[in-house]
């Protein structure tokens, strides 16, 4: 009953305010999703190790092909669609911090205030407040890794390490920051190969446990082991801004953990009562003030941009090149038409809708992708492989700053039948924070047609 409870108040706190999508890259995956919907084949998908994104040309594909099934299935759209998906991750946290929290104590009030303080995480709110899981299905699914794992040093069985194996698998197509699971692989084995060191030597020698100078230095042994482990991980937490998405599960154990140990100070059973309630109640308080300011510093989709993607989806046929990234990749969610600058906000030099939208020749890119030596693979590096050649972003540039009569025929692969201004940049585009000028956009709007015009966009036909 206090689970179903917790359904309920997960799915209020997630229940969309605004009129459309939120997020940036989030309408990147939608895209994807809008793709595989239409053409029924993830064409951004090169080699096997494409649908995890380890292969150039591609991203981590559970995302877009969960979405497409959920649009399906409920016969509604994708953006309908990512409202649904992010519902079912949020129970799944909480049966998953459930599920955690049971198998380091059988207490039930302790799995149910783990699964509390998991679901109800600030970031994971936010993030799943209708825009599409990534990184935070990563997040969402690690307990149910840690507990596998716990489960099989327990009692091992075949069905366990088959539910890790799926997990792991999984996780692997949301983001590729399961690859730092292997760390906590490592450190699994080796904790597995000391405690049975430890029992060997217990069994063969145990005088050396009964000496006082061991009874005496151990324990701080240990604490020095412990703080030189944690020391030696710090340089994980600069990991771009992975590091609040990995800690999560551990940070809401050690929360639970602390809480318990308080409680069981307190004798009186009201004033534990009263402390539990208290406890909820700041713990929900605090997440809801805490998401609440995060989402305010989140955009979302405008209704002159969902017009503009109708527009473009029912009355035109090629592709639009804008002045603002994040508006093209909104677009492009809803209509399918293709856009430039791809990769959205972040004007990627390099991104799988190259391949949705055919700008590249997918046999001759298969000839020019090389791996990368080792010795320069780094942990910002997103792929062991790359691609030679091919520079989106720099051609979204040369476009942009090419009169709208003398379009050089280099860039006739992109096939570009109109443009769209955001007015908020009247003959200029924006990238990385920064202005420049839009020769494009200064020519075409005195030589071309004016096709759409709303308050905050103009859509002109290049011919």
């Amino acid at each position: 009953m206090l689970l179903a409870a917790l359904a309920c108040l997960n799915f209020l706190l997630r229940y969309p305010s605004t009129s459309h999508e939120l997020g940036v890259d989030s309408f990147v995956w939608h895209g994807m999703a809008t793709s595989l919907k239409q053409h029924g084949v993830a064409l951004w998908v090169l080699n096997p190790l494409s649908y995890f994104g380890l292969y150039p040309l591609s991203h981590p594909s559970g995302s877009p092909f969960l979405l497409a099934a959920f649009s399906l299935l409920s016969n509604g759209s994708i953006e309908g669609a990512v409202v649904y998906l992010d519902m079912v991750v949020a129970l799944i946290s909480m049966l998953a911090g459930f599920i955690l929290g049971r198998e380091f104590t059988h207490s039930d009030s302790f799995a149910l205030t783990t699964s509390l303080v998991l679901s109800l995480t600030p970031e994971l709110i936010t993030a799943l407040t209708w825009q599409v899981p990534t990184r935070v299905l990563f997040t969402v699914l690690l307990p149910l890794l840690l507990w596998g794992l716990i489960r099989l040093a327990h009692r091992p069985s075949k069905n366990i390490a088959i539910v890790l194996g799926a997990t792991f698998f999984v996780m692997m197509s949301f983001h590729r920051l399961t690859i730092f699971v292997s760390l906590i692989g490592f450190a699994y084995v080796v904790t597995g190969i000391l405690l049975t060191a430890l029992r060997t030597l217990r069994v063969r020698s145990p005088q050396i446990f009964l000496r006082r100078r061991f009874i005496r230095w151990a324990p701080l042994v240990s604490v020095i082991a412990v703080v030189g482990v944690s020391f030696g991980t710090l340089a994980s937490l600069f990991l771009r801004q992975y590091t609040g998405y990995y800690t999560i599960p551990f940070t809401s154990l050690f929360i639970v953990f602390g809480l318990f140990v308080l409680l069981k100070r307190i004798r009186s059973s009201k004033r534990r009562a009263f402390a539990i309630a208290a406890t909820a109640a700041f713990v929900l308080v605090s997440s809801v003030s805490i998401s609440s300011y995060d989402l305010a510093l989140v955009s979302h989709m405008a209704n002159g941009s969902y017009n503009v993607a109708q527009y473009l989806r029912y009355d035109t046929a090629g592709t639009v090149i804008t002045n603002e990234g994040l508006t093209g990749s909104r677009v492009h969610a809803i209509s399918g038409i293709p856009y430039l600058p791809v990769g959205g906000a972040t004007t990627a030099f390099q991104s799988p809708e190259l391949l949705m939208f055919g700008f590249v020749d997918r046999s001759r890119v298969a000839g020019q992708i090389v791996s990368i030596p080792l010795n320069h693979l780094s942990v910002d590096a997103d792929s062991p492989f790359e691609l030679l050649d091919v520079q989106a972003e720099a051609d979204w540039v040369g476009l942009l700053q090419a009169p709208v009569g003398a379009i050089p025929a280099s860039y006739a692969n992109y096939q570009v039948r109109y443009l769209l201004e955001v007015r908020a940049y009247p003959g200029e585009f924006t990238a990385y924070g920064n202005l420049y000028p839009a020769i494009l956009l200064q020519t075409a709007s005195v030589e071309r047609y004016a096709v759409y015009q709303d308050s905050l966009s103009t859509i002109y036909f290049l011919g």
